[in-house]
């Protein structure tokens, strides 16, 4: 077989992502928030717990809602005290203290946080 028609065969469908294969949108996402956490109202707002099939960046989301209806800015800072004092069960459900401190590392603005947002809707 040849060039072309190897290329044939392996492009007969396109390829389709699921949320599922979409953890990088996710995370950059929750640092886009960390790394502008006064924009976190705003941000916050235009995701969706539907939109996270990890459930370490589902616990996370959910934590940094919370954080913000208790009128606290999300940071990273808030965000770690509020999962340890939620316990070491939540702290392991958000993946453990250090996948939050890398999420931040995971974009270097907020600029296209519409695109992660768009994404991980359905």
């Amino acid at each position: 077989m040849n060039n072309n028609e190897q290329s044939k065969k392996l492009n007969r469908r396109p390829v389709e992502y699921s949320k599922l294969q979409l953890p990088d949108a996710e995370e950059a996402a929750l640092g886009a928030i960390l790394l502008e956490p006064s924009a976190a109202p705003g941000l916050l707002r235009k995701l969706d717990k539907s939109m996270f099939a990890d459930l370490r960046n589902l616990k996370i989301f959910e934590t940094m809602r919370i954080l913000h209806a208790d009128s606290v800015v999300p940071d990273e800072t808030a965000l770690i005290q509020k999962l340890k004092k939620d316990g070491e069960k939540a702290v392991e459900d958000a993946g453990g203290v250090g996948h939050v401190a890398l999420l931040a590392d995971k974009i270097e603005s907020v600029a296209n946080f519409s695109y992660y947002q768009e994404q991980l809707k359905d």
